[in-house]
């Protein structure tokens, strides 16, 4: 009994326990939270009180008038108010930034002539969005005009700004850091646009005062003046009083001039606005109403009218557009278009014609309608068009008026806009008659007809789906292809014509194609294409005509049959004749080879002029010259008629088994039908060789290549041409030896120069490390000596520091020259790339923004491990990306990227700078060649350097004013099993 009470006993503890743990949770959370409350509330009531300051401040430079108490005070009760030391502000004026008012530590220090502007301000002002520097050692644009006097440590600097225009800069510095929070900001930002509007308040007081000040000098000068006049009028009263009346008639004709020309331009804009809306498009009898609406406003009169003469009608007018013409006229009034109305008397004269006061008028009769308007005054003009006018526009006023000039110009104007409406709207009903009419042709034409546009048959004839069994829809079908209905040898020229931007600008109607094509029973029949390209929508289309000319074929064909009997026996006679006549052509062809190809020392020069040459003997599509280098491979050093640019492909000869065969038989290669013989292996660019001849180059019955002569068609070329290919081979092998022994002789004394200088380099490059280095080397040590005992906001420090970065510039420029002297060899072990590229891209990723400017990568993450030296690979990105960091200005991009192909690791370092000029793209990489205002030069040498030493290549490409981009490529691990990591 006893045992179970203490087991009830042990639980009840437990749970109490249990309990007593949850309360202790629940009291620290909720003290977390009236924690975390009262820290909102604290902030709140910080910012509160931040916001009044604010309002009060706002409240007390309101109303100052004056700009500069304005301006002083301003910056007074901001540094009173929150404890600031030091306010200054800033204002732009004339593309000037001076310094307007200050408050606080350094107002003695600073004179508003002679205070230089921060950089920070200026970046203000042209980036005008508030700057924060809770420590100004960490912001390049912080420089301080006294250093030696200067304590501030964190500064805050605010635009204001009027809409998008900045009016200048205000200015707070701290000697605590951190000192701003984004409270301070929000309130002083709202602080700015009371300043702003302070300002313009100010500057408006003043400039209404200086305009106050001014005219009341004027009155001033204006009562003396007029005392004067008085006297002298007195005198001259007689001769005044005619001259005031001179004066009086040039001030009225002066205000009626000014009156016209105020007219004229109110009119001029209006019919140019009307103009505007006649492009819009329009409906035309929405132009009409619009036209006389605003010919009666604008010329202020109570009635206009546009009477149009019907087309059907003989001689009469309908009013078909009118302002306040009495209710049922507008459509439905007509009147005769004789002479004997106004309206038709201006149709027959064609000139406006203008009535001051109808009563009186005796050129025509006052119509009826215009009588019981009781119109005494009217102005009407003709609307022109094609074949006939379309009728009159007009103007007319129950009270007596004189129509001017600039009136009667403003109507014709109106009306010559309404005659171009209408004439667009006849060309274009007349378009739509037209296209019916074409289609009408086309459909009842006897050939097949198509056309095609963006890709889909707009247009396809009733005797093209007779002929191939397709209609349009079926055309525009996706599982249509339009080369079904075209047998395989004529798809070649439909798909050429298919695209018009392969053929000639001036030739977009090509003569027609002959080809075969399958009807819609599957039979194959000869058919002749005509294609011309029209305009179409706006773009440009394909229209093709196909016509049906089997029959025409076959008698075609019979004929010619008949004609090569005739011819056989003329060829047969001449065969001989030419025969003898093409051995002393070659003769000829091989005496001019030798002598023009030893005119010139350039190889490649000297092999396309064989090339050329050798068409002569033996006409090609294509033909080719193969030198053996490095008794390894073979290159492609001249190419001539391949559709791809094969130049330079290497081959590994020992594959090549045509190659081996003229090695050892040391004579030409003929293939009639390279399809038919396996010896020829197909390479890149040569795929529609059909026909191949090989040549062997022989010196001294050593092979130093071979040339090739190929035919797009089988068997067309001969073993004569093969015996012939080998004799021009013979005649020009010693020429491409010796051209070659030329460059490799330049190649080398360039070699020895090169060394020459870099060897001179290295030896001047020890002499300066050794003078220079010891001395700078007690420099620092002096240096470091001096700064240990100074604090970090001693003036001081930052000159020690100024000479510590120099010195250290100076150990840099010792590195780079020793190192291009020297040539030190790399320590090559098998590595990953991506570990150095992206440390690289990490230190760039950080350091990059703060000077304004985007860095992006694009890294391969696993890619096959290198052969690399990682402190020389790590230097070359470093170097490259430093360089376009410098090329391109605040706002500008560097990228880095890296990718694979194959056997090598492809890494580019591109930026959208300035770019580099050609002629200094040649010698970019040359040691001591620099584009900048300063440095060495030899950067880029170093990084050529060490590509090089990792058996890589470097390649620049360069615009002007679009940017710069360096590709390196560097081969995949192992490429030289023997080297065990040193660079030979």
């Amino acid at each position: 009994m006893n045992k179970q009470v203490s087991e009830t006993q042990q639980q009840e503890i437990q749970q109490l326990e249990v309990a007593y743990s949850q309360a202790i949770a629940y009291a620290q959370e909720l003290e977390d939270q009236v924690r975390k409350q009262q820290q909102a509330d604290a902030d709140l009531e910080r910012r509160t009180a931040k916001l009044a300051l604010v309002s009060g401040i706002g409240r007390k430079i309101t109303g100052i008038l004056s700009l500069d108490q304005l301006l002083n005070t301003t910056v007074s009760l901001i540094q009173e108010m929150f404890g600031y030391d030091h306010v200054a502000l800033y204002l732009k004026q004339k593309g000037r930034v001076n310094l307007e008012a200050i408050s606080g530590a350094y107002t003695d220090l600073l004179s508003n002539n002679e205070y230089p502007i921060e950089e920070v301000i200026a970046f203000v002002i042209d980036n005008p969005k508030t700057l924060l520097l809770n420590d100004i050692r960490k912001e390049p644009h912080f420089i301080s005009p006294h250093p030696e006097k200067s304590k501030t440590q964190a500064e805050l600097c605010l635009p204001i700004m009027i809409g998008e225009s900045a009016l200048g800069v205000l200015d707070i510095q701290c000697f605590r850091t951190p000192a701003f929070d984004q409270d301070d900001v929000l309130a002083l930002e709202s602080l700015t646009h009371q300043i702003a509007v302070a300002l313009e308040n100010a500057r408006l007081h003043s400039t209404i005062q200086e305009e106050l000040a001014e005219r009341k000098e004027t009155e001033r000068v204006l009562h003396r003046t007029l005392e004067e006049l008085q006297l002298w009028a007195d005198e001259k009263a007689p001769d005044l009083e005619r001259a005031n009346q001179v004066l009086q008639q040039q001030i009225i004709e002066r205000k009626r001039a000014e009156a016209e020309l105020k007219t004229r331009a109110y009119q001029q804009a209006v019919v140019a606005k009307f103009g505007q809306r006649v492009l819009a498009g329009i409906p035309l009898h929405v132009l009409l109403d619009e036209a006389v609406t605003l010919i009666t406003k604008t010329l202020c009169v109570q009635y206009g009218q546009i009477l149009e003469l019907l087309p059907n009608v003989e001689d009469t007018l309908l009013l078909r557009a009118g302002v306040g013409w009495k209710a049922g006229l507008v459509g439905n009034l007509t009147i005769s278009a004789d002479a004997q109305s106004q309206m038709g008397y201006t149709l027959l004269s064609s000139e406006p014609i203008i009535v001051e006061d109808s009563s009186v008028e005796t050129r025509f009769q006052i119509s009826q309608y215009l009588s019981e308007h009781e119109i005494i005054s009217s102005m009407s003009v003709i609307i022109d068009g094609e074949p006939w006018p379309f009728g009159v526009l007009g103007v007319c006023t129950t009270e007596h008026r004189v129509f001017t000039n600039d009136d009667i110009n403003f109507l014709q104007a109106v009306a010559n806009i309404l005659a171009q409406a209408t004439e667009r709207l006849h060309a274009e009903a007349a378009l739509r008659e037209s296209e019916e009419k074409y289609r009408t042709l086309i459909e009842k034409s006897s050939d097949a007809i198509f056309l095609i546009y963006g890709g889909r048959f707009e247009v396809v004839n009733r005797r093209f789906t007779e002929l191939f069994g397709v209609t349009q829809e079926e055309a525009n079908s996706p599982d249509f292809v339009f080369t079904n209905i075209i047998s395989a040898r004529g798809r070649k020229i439909v798909e050429r014509l298919q695209n018009p931007k392969r053929l000639d600008n001036h030739n977009l109607s090509p003569p027609p194609y002959e080809f075969s094509a399958i009807d819609k029973n599957g039979n194959e029949i000869d058919v002749e294409l005509s294609v011309s390209y029209p305009t179409y929508r706006g773009g440009l289309a394909t229209q093709g005509l196909i016509r049906d000319i089997t029959e025409r074929k076959r008698i075609e064909l019979e004929k010619q049959r008949a004609y090569e009997k005739v011819q056989q026996f003329a060829v047969e006679l001449s065969a001989k004749v030419e025969e003898e006549q093409r051995q002393r052509e070659i003769s000829t062809i091989l005496a001019e080879v030798v002598a023009s190809v030893s005119l010139t020392l350039s190889t490649d020069e000297i092999l396309n002029h064989i090339l050329l040459k050798l068409r002569q003997l033996v006409p090609y599509d294509s033909a080719a010259i193969f030198l053996v280098k490095d008794d390894d491979y073979l290159v492609m050093e001249a190419a001539h008629g391949f559709e791809e640019d094969v130049i330079n492909q290497e081959f590994d000869y020992s594959q090549n088994v045509l190659f081996k065969e003229m090695h050892s038989s040391k004579s030409a290669i003929y293939i009639p039908n390279t399809q038919h013989d396996d010896r020829y292996q197909v390479w890149s660019g040569a795929s529609q060789v059909r026909c191949w001849i090989g040549a062997p180059l022989l010196v001294a019955q050593e092979m130093i290549g071979y040339v090739t002569v190929d035919r797009f068609e089988p068997e067309g070329l001969t073993i004569n041409d093969a015996n012939l290919i080998q004799a021009f081979a013979h005649q020009v092998a010693q020429t491409i030896y010796n051209a070659r022994l030329f460059e490799q002789l330049h190649d080398t004394q360039a070699q020895l120069i090169q060394r020459e200088r870099l060897a001179a380099l290295g030896q001047m490059a020890a002499t300066v490390a050794h003078e220079l280095r010891n001395p700078l080397m007690a420099i620092k040590i002096g240096v470091e000596y001096l700064v240990h005992d100074i604090t970090e906001d001693d003036p001081r420090k930052r000159g020690a520091s100024l000479m510590q970065s120099n010195m250290e510039r100076i150990d840099r420029i010792i590195d780079d020259i020793l190192y291009v002297a020297r040539a030190p060899k790399p320590n090559l072990v098998p590595g990953s790339l991506y570990s150095v590229l992206e440390t690289e891209a990490t230190f760039w990723e950080v350091n990059l923004p703060e000077k304004g400017l985007e860095f992006q990568s694009q890294l391969v993450s696993n890619p096959p491990l290198i052969m690399l030296d990682f402190d020389q690979i790590g230097r070359v990105f470093s170097n490259l990306i430093s360089n376009s960091a410098d090329a391109v200005g605040v706002g500008g991009v560097v990228r880095l990227t890296m990718a694979m192909d194959g056997d090598v690791q492809i890494i580019t370092v591109e930026d959208n700078g300035p770019g580099i000029s050609p002629e200094h793209q040649e010698k970019i990489f040359e040691p001591f060649f620099t584009t900048k205002s300063r440095g060495t030069g030899l950067g880029l040498a170093i990084v050529k350097q060490i590509v090089e030493n990792h058996y890589g290549t470097i390649s620049l490409w360069s615009e002007l004013n679009v940017g710069t981009r360096f590709t390196i490529t560097l081969p995949n691990a192992p490429y030289d099993p023997a080297s065990n990591g040193e660079h030979e």
